[in-house]
């Protein structure tokens, strides 16, 4: 359209509204705000109460039922072990032991004393003895081996022994020897000028003790916590002539001992056994004295006399694990540790 003044005008049609091109027309676009994600894991209630916490509440309590199922047949499994091992022994005793029972209380009433055979059958069976060996590394000086086996788990033994043959006998030695135990009682340094021969083992005295039926319900847990001793770095060296007009070897015997227990001793006898492949070489004896809990020892030991190559070495401790005066008693604070 032309104005009659001579200016040219614009018109507006509906199209230019609609497609925003009239320059007069100022018709701004909406702006869309962008949403920003929210951590819900960062929800903190002002009790500490947060999301992981009722995720768990929530785990817990689906789960509810299978955990009383569970436990539930955790106590039915109990239960029924329980009830199994009552109903086996005591069915065992109503068929076999009780009967027993009876006729032996029934021979005491009648005679005034239990069946002899039952008597035996309670006594400690006798020891078990190999033959003795006789060691000479040196002149004129001996030493004596002999293993023995206790067969007994509900006796161990204290004993007195010693070594007889031809013209002579040895002093005779205290020892001891647990229940169930196989192990050396060793004899050294006996002087004789013959070898000595025809060896015989003798036992002087002999006290069979029985251990009582609390230790023998853990007696396996009683002994090693006891005798935990471990030896390491074992190590044997020959050495050369001493110079001097005899003319002996002096060999170099070297361990270390830890006690590993939660007790300390007045004092740990050792025998120690040295073999060659499996034959026995040499035995010396040795005893630790004062040895505490967890502590560390280097032992060395001046071994005379010729010996062959070693390739082993065998110690065993000799501790009666019974008698309370094995063991150390302290005095004051765990901390001062003033033993006597």
């Amino acid at each position: 359209m032309i104005d009659l003044l001579g200016n040219k005008k614009t018109s507006n049609t509906l199209e230019d509204v609609v497609s925003n091109k009239d320059p007069d027309i100022d018709m701004e676009k909406p702006k869309v705000e962008k949403r920003k994600k929210v951590n819900i894991n960062r929800f903190k209630d002002s009790e500490g109460l947060t999301v992981r916490k009722m995720a768990f509440g929530l785990w817990f309590i689906k789960k509810r039922p299978v955990f009383i199922k569970s436990f539930y047949g955790v106590l039915i499994v109990i239960g029924f072990v329980t009830w199994s091992l009552f109903f086996f022994t005591f069915g065992k005793y109503f068929l076999f032991d009780m009967k027993k029972d009876h006729q032996n209380l029934v021979s005491f009433v009648n005679t005034g004393s239990v069946d002899h055979q039952i008597t035996l059958s309670q006594l400690p069976k006798n020891l078990i003895v190999e033959p003795v060996k006789v060691l000479s590394n040196q002149a004129d000086v001996y030493d004596f081996a002999v293993q023995v086996t206790n067969p007994n788990m509900k006796h161990f033994l204290l004993l007195s022994f010693l070594i007889e043959y031809d013209n002579g006998e040895t002093r005779v030695v205290d020892e001891v020897v647990l229940s169930h135990e196989t192990k050396y009682l060793l004899i050294t340094g006996h002087k004789s000028e013959i070898r000595p021969r025809n060896l015989n083992f003798v036992i002087k005295t002999k006290n069979w003790e029985r251990v009582s039926g609390r230790i023998m319900n853990f007696y396996d847990k009683y002994k090693n916590d006891r005798l935990n001793l471990v030896f390491s770095d074992k190590k044997f060296t020959q050495g050369k002539s001493s110079g001097l007009s005899e003319k002996i070897s002096l060999n170099d015997l070297e361990f270390v001992v830890e006690n590993k227990t939660a007790f300390n001793y007045w004092q740990v006898p050792l025998n120690i056994m040295l073999f060659g492949n499996s034959k026995l070489l040499a035995v010396r004896k040795y005893t630790i004295e004062k040895f505490l809990s967890e502590e560390i020892e280097t032992i060395n030991i001046i071994v005379t006399g010729t010996i062959p190559s070693v390739r082993k070495i065998e110690i065993e401790s000799s501790i009666n694990i019974f008698d309370e005066k094995a063991f150390m008693d302290f005095e004051g604070t765990v901390e001062e540790m003033n033993y006597e």
